[in-house]
């Protein structure tokens, strides 16, 4: 019996190891980029609105007009509610909030603030800032508030997608193949990870871990739990009496590989 065992006592490799492009299985091998993460930083202000401080109605006849408290402008105590706005969380007289280029007050417009210079609506247009803007590298539009860079381009957070579950990826997790096209963790798996041989399924890392477990045996992949004994059910591994004894690709253990060859043997026929 031992001399028709063939291929017997293989022993499995099993490989913990970064799931990223270049493991056994995924396009790319050749990569060695891990899974990256990039957030949206400003790229230049909103449109605010300062704030109208509310009258407070005093019933002190001997105070006319109400404190607020100090302007960080100019330093001076601000009374009454008309000399008064809150901006950028802080208080200002209302003539010592002014657009910088035009000096028109801003109380009750809207504006820009450029590394602490505020701008009304219509200078900060017209006075070239949208110039030096970068394009977004997907829609083409100009990036005027928030701007996101990944591998080495320039993009809307909303226009950094997976492109296949579409997922905003804003500050996730996310990888490329090897035409730079972007993924999601969980899609980049789907598509690229190695299939096991015995549940055709992809093998993919613990959750929360970035690492893949795998058994690779007879030139395949496996998941841990699924490289057993097609017969008895047995877990198969490295150790002494576990090991695999295949038999026409199937995994068996030693008995039962005994057993398969035992059943199949053509008796002997006397004449």
């Amino acid at each position: 019996v031992s001399d028709q065992l063939g291929k017997v006592g293989q022993t499995p490799v099993i490989m913990c190891e970064p799931s990223k492009p270049g493991v056994k299985g995924v396009p790319g091998s050749e990569k060695t980029n891990i899974f990256h993460q990039v957030s949206s930083s400003q790229v230049s202000p909103t449109l605010s609105k300062p704030q109208e401080l509310p009258h407070v109605q005093s019933h002190d006849l001997e105070v006319k007009e109400e404190y607020f408290g100090t302007c960080v402008k100019c330093g001076r105590g601000v009374y009454g509610a008309s000399n008064a706005c809150q901006a950028m969380d802080n208080l200002f007289h209302t003539k010592c909030f002014l657009c910088c280029s035009c000096g028109r007050t801003l109380r009750g417009k809207a504006f820009y603030n450029i590394n602490g210079s505020v701008y009304c609506e219509e200078d900060y247009l017209f006075s070239g800032f949208q110039e030096a803007a970068e394009k977004c590298c997907v829609c083409g539009h100009l990036i005027l508030e928030k701007i996101l860079q990944a591998l080495g381009k320039p993009y809307h957070p909303g226009c950094f997608r997976c492109v296949v579950c579409n997922k905003c990826l804003d500050g996730i997790p996310f990888t490329v193949d090897i035409s730079n096209k972007v993924y999601c963790v969980t899609d980049y798996h789907k598509l690229f990870a190695p299939k096991c041989a015995a549940c055709c399924q992809p093998i993919l890392p613990a959750e929360g871990s970035e690492e893949i477990l795998r058994v690779v045996s007879m030139d395949q992949d496996y998941h841990f739990e699924c490289y057993h004994c097609e017969d008895c059910g047995m877990q198969l591994s490295d150790e002494e009496g576990c090991q695999c004894f295949p038999l026409d690709g199937h995994l068996l253990c030693h008995n039962c590989h005994i057993c398969r060859i035992t059943a199949t043997k053509t008796p002997l026929t006397y004449i």
